[in-house]
């Protein structure tokens, strides 16, 4: 998972960004003003996955971990935690982070200051495959409400561990009426819904 010397990009200078604020949102929430919860979105190859890895140094990876090694061996030299078996989608994570809540509760904390998904987007495409399979013959609002409860259990279960989460996700952009001028949708984070 390190690239070779010869193929690594050269670090930024202290005076030019690594990501301009124009082209990555972040949403940044303090969850009862002690875990922070943040998800950068934005188009494809802006540094989003750097912003992740830059954000924290103990980071547990869920989805697929190659992009962040990569990032993390280029920027940190830090290689983030990652699980056994790729975790790609939320109940999976939320048993993790469970698992590490009564590790921590027995006196054995993992050393992990935060964890989150790189792409949070993709994430949430497993679960809705997974909630489909599972809420057949219902209507539609039934699988967005169970993928809301998804993803509130998944915050549950990273406050009860005390992890901080960040994410990245992709880009849903936005849609104009059809003269161009009205925007019906201003764009954010994409979702499967």
């Amino acid at each position: 998972n390190t690239m070779p010397p010869s193929q690594k990009p050269e670090a930024p200078s202290a005076s030019a960004p690594v990501i301009p604020s124009s082209m990555v949102a972040r949403i940044a929430v303090l969850s009862g003003g002690r875990h922070f919860t943040g998800l950068d979105y934005g188009p494809l190859r802006k540094g989003k996955t750097s912003n992740l890895v830059k954000s924290f140094l103990r980071f547990l990876v869920f989805g697929d971990p190659t992009p962040v090694l990569q990032a993390a061996d280029t920027w940190t030299g830090v290689e983030p935690i990652v699980p056994r078996r790729a975790i790609l989608n939320l109940r999976d994570a939320t048993a993790y982070l469970l698992a590490v809540a009564a590790k921590k509760k027995e006196g054995k904390p993992l050393p992990i200051t935060a964890a989150g998904f790189d792409d949070f987007s993709l994430a949430c495409d497993e679960e809705y495959i997974l909630l489909c399979d599972e809420i057949r013959g219902k209507n539609h609002y039934d699988r967005v409400n169970a993928l809301r409860d998804a993803i509130l259990d998944y915050r549950r279960a990273a406050r009860n561990a005390e992890i901080d989460l960040h994410h990245n996700a992709h880009l849903a952009e936005p849609i104009f009426s059809k003269d161009g001028k009205k925007v019906i949708y201003p764009g954010g984070p994409r979702m499967p819904i």
